[in-house]
């Protein structure tokens, strides 16, 4: 019943939403520019029982208010995932993890151990190693201290180049060995379609289309070779990790909003 002026079912409906209120925090993986942030808080914001939801980019998360319910963080993670991105729930990242981080730019041994000596100086750090034949830091970290992107970016600031690929998502149980990878060649073709809703730099597109293939699960390097200097048509090298399948509906997916579409040239070998 309606008290003096409404002003009290008001004021309840408000008190109801407040303690039907709870946060949750998840991790996503494969937003490459500012469109993928809106997309998803577009499209999770419309959800039932979502009161606010923000996205960071540069954290790779989203934070949640929503109500429990009506809703679940697990079903707001199936979601975004239907959308095409990755997330990850707080508690499926309860044990340490393994990363496999590519750098570029080091020339001795000495890059080796200043690199080294800044990841293990980081919190949430366990264990670093890096190879210098391989261009490689393999680091096991606390998820709930750190995360990839934290350690790619304290490489960076070290003065090198840095790009990750997750080997992991569940907790460590033994030490890794070598992880086999195999090359996997697409070729590229610009189509006439590029999303309204992407803005890319002038002569960017190299390094947008990279990392757009390199957030899609298995692939930890690339490279690209175009043959004009449009960047209209051209080549994919990828190292894919050896044991998941290349999926070229996930690439494409990947790709399509950037104004490409990618094809299997060859069937891929396996290479350490």
């Amino acid at each position: 019943m309606l008290g003096n002026n409404g002003y009290h079912s008001l004021q309840q409906d408000e008190s109801d939403e407040e303690s039907n209120s709870a946060t949750g925090m998840l991790q996503v993986n494969g937003m490459t520019c500012q469109s993928c942030v809106r997309s998803i808080e577009d499209k999770i914001s419309d959800e039932p029982g979502v009161h606010k939801i923000k996205v960071s980019l540069a954290e790779k998360n989203a934070a949640i208010e929503y109500d429990p319910s009506v809703t679940s963080l697990e079903k707001l993670r199936d979601a975004i995932e239907d959308m095409g991105f990755e997330a990850i729930l707080p508690s499926s990242r309860s044990g340490p993890l393994d990363v496999r981080i590519g750098v570029v730019g080091m020339t001795c041994n000495s890059c080796v151990k200043s690199i080294e000596g800044c990841l293990m100086q980081t919190d949430g750090v366990l264990k670093a190693q890096v190879s210098l034949s391989e261009g490689l830091a393999f680091v096991q970290y606390d998820p709930s201290v750190t995360s990839p992107e934290t350690l790619c970016t304290v490489i960076e600031d070290a003065g090198f180049q840095a790009s990750v690929s997750l080997l992991d998502k569940g907790p460590v149980t033994k030490s890794k060995t070598t992880i086999l990878t195999k090359e996997v060649r697409l070729g590229l073709k610009k189509t006439d379609f590029i999303s309204s809703s992407i803005i890319i730099e002038e002569n960017s597109f190299g390094k947008d289309v990279e990392m757009a293939i390199l957030s899609v699960k298995g692939s930890s390097e690339v490279k690209l070779n175009w043959d004009d200097a449009g960047c209209k048509e051209g080549e994919a090298i990828i190292k894919w990790q050896a044991d998941l399948p290349v999926s070229i509906e996930e690439i494409n997916s990947s790709i399509k909003a950037l104004g490409y579409t990618a094809s299997l040239k060859d069937t891929p070998g396996t290479i350490n």
